[in-house]
């Protein structure tokens, strides 16, 4: 009589239902993950900016920050040229999320 071998369908199905289960509580903590890593890399984004405006200040740089975003772009950005909240008020809503 010959032996078979292999995996019978039982078998399969509670190996895939428990593949979902897992991938099903492993999803929401990357997505997580992942908006943090939008957070963190947007307000590095916003130091390194402040960082090159001060560097300009330190050389004799006169102009705004607007002014200095708009050269650094090399076009003007309409919502950043209406924006009259400040850099920091900006930041600090950033933090708190």
């Amino acid at each position: 009589m010959k032996r078979q071998t292999g995996f019978t369908l039982v078998e399969l199905v509670i190996v895939i239902a428990v593949l979902g289960i897992l991938a099903g509580l492993a999803i929401p903590y990357f997505m997580e993950a992942r908006e943090e890593a939008a957070k963190k890399e947007c307000l590095a984004n916003r130091t390194q900016i402040m960082r090159m405006f001060y560097a300009q200040q330190a050389s004799n740089y006169n102009g705004t920050l607007v002014g200095f975003l708009a050269e650094v772009v090399k076009e003007p950005n309409i919502l950043i040229l209406s924006l009259n909240v400040p850099i920091m008020a900006l930041t600090a809503s950033v933090m708190k999320k």
